[in-house]
């Protein structure tokens, strides 16, 4: 489970040529951006994974199972809540063109600053219900009602934070950006594991959580030059920011739903220890694919909305096809091998305690390949400016989800297995059912590629299927 949010949300630099205005020429200069931008984007995430997991190796062996599953129930209820309001900010200022603008930049800045101090009080709100409806199961749940006011001030922190990281994004300038992030990490990471060696407890977690909110906030006011945000209201901008954003606030419901309902819902019906295994686990399956999600959304949103506004349909085609090929080939082996060692894997990096994450990694790493190959088709979609259709199939990611997990839980209460089993199962197949409304989007737009995804598919199928056979 993650301890740190990372919210991609900042401030506004002085418009560059080169960076706002699409190249007369062969388009040379946004192919190096691009290459560039993936880069840094890569290195920093994989650095940013392997603090994560370092950080919680050790935390797991101060800390216990209970512990990680309460701050998953704490991530649930404030990323939630956060999510809840979305309306689409950061996307809607890397493909406006007027994303540079420092009018439109301040009024998004002012309507986040809204948004996080409406979040904040929501958060507070839920504090006492929250507590009781999970303490009647769990009494170590009943924590809850002082631990989400405090993790909520990240919600807080997050409406304060400069505008300068979005334009940053907007032009592919990763460097400065992965910077930022390592440097609240590291920071944020040595808080809570001192806090932990000093009083090992769940408010650890929560420390490190508010303390990288906290530093990122503080430090994305000096991460580029420019001028600083100031509350402004702008109405053409207002319309523009809310005409985007209206599917995003309900997509972002509904892909909160999907991505965070499993937790939620495991919440309500195992034990907290049960839960933080459940943490762990998925914790290790999703450390690759949110590799390739932001690599998705920080390359191929501003690459497609740059090829888009210069009508070269051809092109985007060939350029969606050798970066999705790039990223898959980089999923796909080590999502096979957590899935052929997850068990060994689990035991070697935080003990027996955690045991049961085992055989949860195994199947979750299934899911995950095949989130991979989803998930590298969404930019185009917010590329197009199409949010209604980013809403429609968050609807589908929740609904194919709910109902995978209900479906394999009856199918294994009723072969007299787990129901566990069954709702982590269900969770696995649900990217591979969500495929088939995304290959129809896709060829809508003419850029569905199904030889690259079954390549893809049948590569790790393959690695899965003859690395069991070796074991058994």
């Amino acid at each position: 489970m993650s301890t740190v949010s990372i919210q991609e949300d900042a401030r506004a630099i002085e418009p560059d040529q080169e960076a706002t205005q699409p190249s007369s020429g062969s388009g040379g200069s946004l192919r190096r951006r691009a290459i560039r931008a993936a880069a840094w984007a890569f290195a920093g995430d994989g650095a940013q994974q392997a603090l994560r997991l370092a950080a919680n190796l050790v935390v797991a062996r101060l800390l216990v199972p209970e512990h990680f599953g309460l701050m998953a129930i704490v991530n649930v209820v404030v990323l939630g809540v956060e999510m809840f309001a979305d309306i689409g900010i950061r996307a809607s200022v890397i493909r406006s063109q007027r994303g540079e603008d420092p009018e439109f930049l301040n009024t998004a800045w002012t309507i986040q600053v809204l948004r996080g101090v409406l979040f904040y009080i929501v958060i507070c709100a839920l504090a006492w219900p929250v507590a009781a409806a999970y303490g009647a199961r769990d009494a170590g749940a009943q924590a809850l009602v002082y631990l989400l006011p405090v993790a909520g001030i990240t919600a807080l922190l997050h409406g304060f934070t400069s505008t300068k990281v979005l334009t940053l994004n907007r032009r592919l300038d990763l460097g400065r950006v992965v910077g930022l992030n390592i440097s609240c990490q590291i920071f944020s990471i040595s808080v809570m594991i001192i806090w932990a060696a000093v009083s090992p407890s769940v408010w650890a977690l929560v420390a490190g959580h508010v303390s990288y909110a906290a530093m990122r906030t503080a430090l994305s006011f000096f991460v580029a030059p420019g001028v600083s945000n100031r509350f402004a209201w702008h109405r053409e901008s207002v319309r523009e920011l809310f005409g985007f954003g209206k599917w995003i606030f309900l997509s972002t419901l509904l892909m909160f739903l999907a991505k965070k309902g499993d937790r939620a819902l495991l919440g309500a019906f195992v034990p907290l220890e049960l839960l933080g295994a459940y943490a762990i686990a998925a914790q290790l399956a999703e450390a690759i694919r949110k590799i390739i999600k932001r690599q998705a959304g920080r390359v191929m949103l501003p690459v497609c909305s740059r090829l888009l506004e210069r009508d070269d349909p051809a092109r985007l085609r060939r350029a969606l096809w050798k970066v999705r090929g790039s990223l898959l080939a980089v999923a796909v082996a080590p999502l096979s091998l957590l899935s052929i060692f997850g068990q060994p894997v689990i035991g070697v990096l935080y003990g027996a305690k955690y045991a049961e994450a085992g055989w949860m990694l195994q199947l979750l790493a299934i899911g995950a390949i095949g989130s991979v190959i989803v998930m590298t088709y969404l930019p185009v979609m917010l590329a197009h400016g199409d949010s209604f259709s980013n809403f429609v199939m968050s609807g589908w990611r929740f609904a194919l989800k709910a109902g995978a997990m209900v479906g394999c839980w009856v199918l294994w209460t009723t072969l007299g297995g787990s129901g566990v089993v069954g709702l982590v199962a269900g969770v696995a197949a649900a990217p591979f059912l969500l495929y088939v409304p995304v290959a129809l989007a896709m060829r809508r737009y003419g850029v569905w590629m199904p030889w690259l995804d079954l390549i893809a598919a049948g590569a790790g199928g393959s690695l899965i299927f003859l690395g069991s056979i070796a074991l058994s």
